[in-house]
């Protein structure tokens, strides 16, 4: 049988056979069916073992057997891919298809109860305050967490996750559902008797098939005795009542505070955080894990959590104290330290690891995604959310994730698709209003990207996120005055980080109307202020690199290299999605000086360095392409530039698109230039405020490139919008002077 002609569409097979995917992508997957034989093929396969299964007794009751077989298997082999080795290709349909037909053959479980129980698996259940059933300092939550971290410990157990817990409790009712669809052997629920004087705790044991209880157990604290002593006391009980190999009482037990926290008060602080970050309300979240931290400096994933949303300087004290934490948190830390140092491939490679040992960890499958995405992978991207979406259809991040990947692989109804599913799931919270604005500003929608942005606004007036891109819509339109009074606001703001881009931005409106005294004096003044608030980030680089740019439209050759220079002594160990930093910029202001063969050493010792931290080729193909352009060599440049951009043909990357579009039209390439430059500048996000003259120039490269190919109204219309944008500018743009000729010579043609 012959290949599939695309592995995008293999990879969804079974999603399209189990009706997980969206109406426009069945009718998607269904039109590829027409073109390739393979998976038509797999799916009449498929197809014609459903119905063997659904009319033959014999053979219902055979893939039974294989189901209860494969679960076995599954434990014995490390290889996440052990399934397509071990089943013929017809066994492996019949047991994927049993997920669909549980519930036809009258089962004594539920529809959503398809997993079958896994030797020495345990899920805890959410235990219940008896004593205050209200719970409002969420003790018998933190008891469950204790109890899972604790038992986690066990390498003879296999623990079912809290995040995943939390996950089947919301698809799922009932107790034993739940635990059939984690793949339990055994549960364990649990009840806090009383809380005052002390605390009193009752456990049991229950065997998953046949619903019957094995055993209980009960401990009772003595006076002054905490939660976490009395976690301590219960697990080795718990693993004693189970059928485990006799090496697990041998085992040494950890005490949950040194896998955990020692403080009950810093716990539920760090679940509280976890809740708000749920509600994307980063400030609040950061608020108690500084609080969780004040309380316990050793509470590792606390360290973790402020280093992944709030500051990365917080990852060493993560990993210092991660050392007694759960295999699989550690990794996670791991995982953000390497995408703190920029060592992507170590990321990636730690991520997948999780995945391969826990295949229920969406979050790790989510970060995947991400991964997939930034590096323009959008279709593999997708695959990885569906993967996640099959684990929880109700992940609402997944759904966010997947709606900005089909707007960057130039879907833009299936990412309304998707946005609309989040939103329908939380429409009273904002982010998924703010991810909304985002799509339409991909599209050049301004106007339903600012009403996207509102609401997100209305709903919680402090999203600062909406905030500044509000600001941006309004820049994009020239009503310059109300985006002001949004950078004025993120001034105000009490996050010294927020603080630090909205001086960025307040510089970006007279740069925009082409005042570049103005914007030099703003972004000093930005810089100035970083520096008086040690803002040593990114925001702080930034602003050199575009002080440093402005200079260089000024022909100040050395001034520019000398900001670029400080830039470079921030240490801000940042490479920007936009593929520029201190080091292209300055290889680019080289180039445009005219000291060609400089710019190119610069590279190649930006290539060099690079290798260390096994840095991406893409930014350096743009740098190269654009110091090409800028030597005269344009069919050079081209190739280059077109390398780069079909890494990702859907990125809208100012610095790429518009020099590629230069480099068309420099060399006669009218109709590309044309095409480049009419889709890059419908795109209204702030990716074009970090190239803010070239970003107006656009106008200009796209009049120039009409009127060549003789479309003299539209080219007209540029040198307007040109014209008129930089109306007021104080700098004398050869440009602008062209622009205003070529635009009275149009007038007079009869």
């Amino acid at each position: 049988m012959s290949d599939c002609i695309d592995k995008k569409f293999q990879a969804r097979l079974h999603s399209y056979e189990m009706g997980m995917l969206s109406d426009e992508e069945r009718l998607e997957f269904e039109a590829h069916l027409v073109e390739c034989d393979h998976c038509a093929a797999e799916l009449q396969e498929m197809q014609s073992v459903t119905k063997l299964m659904l009319h033959d007794n014999d053979v219902r009751a055979q893939v039974t057997d294989i189901a209860n077989e494969s679960e076995s298997a599954a434990e014995r082999s490390s290889s996440a891919g052990w399934w397509r080795r071990w089943l013929p290709r017809t066994a492996l349909a019949a047991a994927v298809l049993i997920v669909l037909i549980l519930s036809d053959w009258k089962f004594e479980i539920g529809p959503s109860d398809e997993v079958q129980a896994t030797e020495n698996r345990l899920v805890v259940l959410y235990f219940e305050n008896l004593a205050d059933p209200d719970d409002p300092d969420r003790l018998a939550e933190i008891a469950t967490h204790l109890v899972i971290s604790d038992l986690a410990g066990s390498q003879y157990l296999e623990v079912v996750s809290s995040q995943r817990l939390k996950d089947v409790a919301a698809q799922v009712t009932g107790e034993i559902g739940i635990a059939r669809k984690t793949g339990s052997r055994w549960m364990l629920t649990g009840s806090l008797l009383q809380v005052e004087p002390s605390i009193e705790l009752t456990t049991q044991l229950v065997d998953v098939e046949s619903g019957e209880a094995i055993k209980s157990q009960k401990i009772s604290g003595e006076l002054g005795e905490d939660l976490f002593a009395l976690v301590d006391r219960l697990t080795p009980l718990v693993k004693s009542d189970l059928e485990l190999p006799e090496a697990a009482a041998a085992e040494s037990d950890l005490q949950v505070a040194k896998v955990t926290t020692s403080s009950t008060e810093s716990y539920r602080l760090y679940l509280d955080g976890m809740d708000w970050i749920g509600k994307y309300d980063l400030k609040k979240a950061s608020a108690n894990f500084r609080r969780a931290i004040e309380l316990d400096s050793t509470f590792a994933m606390a360290y973790y959590c402020l280093a992944s949303y709030d500051s990365t300087g917080f990852i060493d004290q993560a990993i210092k104290w991660s050392e007694n934490v759960h295999p699989r948190e550690r990794l996670y830390i791991q995982a953000l330290k390497a995408l703190i140092d920029g060592d992507s491939p170590k990321r990636k490679e730690l991520l997948e690891q999780i995945v391969a040992e826990y295949p229920d960890e969406k979050d790790a499958l989510l970060r995947l995604s991400q991964i997939a995405y930034f590096g323009a992978e959008y279709d593999r991207s997708i695959d990885y959310l569906h993967t996640v979406l099959e684990l929880d259809p109700s992940y609402k991040d997944a759904y966010n994730m997947m709606a900005y990947s089909y707007s960057k692989g130039g879907d833009y109804e299936k990412s309304l698709w998707a946005i609309n599913k989040y939103i329908d799931m939380v429409p009273d919270e904002p982010n998924p209003y703010d991810s909304r604005g985002d799509l339409h500003s991909f599209a050049g929608q301004t106007e339903n990207a600012r009403e996207s942005y509102r609401r997100a606004l209305e709903i919680r007036s402090d999203y600062y996120y909406s905030l500044e891109k509000l600001g941006h819509m309004y820049s994009f339109e020239g009503n310059y005055e109300a985006a002001d009074s949004c950078y004025d606001l993120l001034l105000s703001w009490d996050r010294a980080t927020t603080r630090s881009y909205a001086r960025y931005y307040k510089a970006y409106i007279p740069l925009r109307k082409g005042q570049l005294s103005v914007a030099l004096e703003t972004l000093e003044r930005g810089i100035e202020e970083d520096k008086a608030e040690s803002q040593q980030t990114k925001w702080l680089a930034q602003k050199y690199i575009i002080r440093a740019m402005i200079l260089a439209e000024k022909q100040q050759w050395q001034a520019a290299l000398t900001q670029l220079d400080s830039c470079e002594e921030v240490g801000a160990d940042f490479h920007s999605y936009q593929d520029i930093d201190c080091g292209s910029a300055y290889a680019i202001i080289l180039a445009r000086s005219g000291r060609v063969d400089e710019a190119r050493a610069k590279l190649a010792a930006l290539r060099e360095a690079g290798k260390a931290t096994n840095q991406s080729e893409a930014p350096h193909l743009v740098t190269e392409g654009l110091i090409e352009l800028y030597a005269g060599n344009y069919e050079t440049s081209i190739d280059l530039l077109e390398r780069r951009r079909e890494m990702a043909p859907y990125d809208r990357n100012p610095l790429l698109n518009i020099g590629l579009g230069r480099a068309y039209l420099e060399s006669g390439r009218l109709s590309e230039a044309v095409e480049l430059l009419e889709w890059q500048i419908m795109y209204t996000v702030c990716a074009r405020l970090f190239h803010g003259l070239e970003n107006i120039k656009m106008h200009f490269y796209l009049g120039r490139a009409y009127e060549e190919s003789r479309w003299y109204d539209k080219a007209a219309e540029q040198y307007r919008v040109f014209i008129d944008t930089w109306k007021d500018a104080d700098h004398g743009f050869p440009e602008l002077a062209d622009a205003r000729e070529r635009l009275k010579r149009l007038q007079e043609l009869p």
